[in-house]
């Protein structure tokens, strides 16, 4: 949802801490479309490749066990962000060693508005 509100209004929203991002979800996507593991994907990644390069920074972050055979969320995540690498964005891009649990995203939030907000050194 960060990364979907800051697409939509990056006028207020500069930047994006995604921690575990569903970027596998499309536009059409239902429960029974799970069963369907070579559906479309990556709806948002999508959208941040065909619009103009917006004034965003990303702090990415997702579990190296957070992938299935249906739902590959590591997967969904290295492409989003190799889209906006590519799209000349400022990436900060991390894959833990754990799951989709809130108990691995409370050490890393800090991390996430240390990239994002924390201070640049002046020379």
């Amino acid at each position: 949802m960060a990364s979907y509100s800051a697409m939509r209004h990056p006028e207020v929203i500069g930047n994006v801490l995604s921690q575990s991002g569903s970027y596998w979800f499309y536009e059409s996507w239902t429960m029974t479309a799970l069963e369907n593991i070579f559906g479309d994907s990556g709806w948002l990644t999508g959208q941040f490749a065909s619009l103009p390069k917006l004034p965003l920074r990303f702090f990415i972050e997702v579990g190296k066990l957070e992938q299935g055979l249906a739902i590959n969320m590591v997967l969904e995540n290295r492409r989003l962000r190799d889209t906006l690498l590519a799209k000349g964005y400022s990436v900060v891009y991390s894959e833990y060693n754990g799951g989709h649990d809130v108990l691995y995203w409370r050490n890393s939030v800090a991390d996430g508005l240390m990239a994002l907000i924390g201070k640049t050194e002046t020379k």
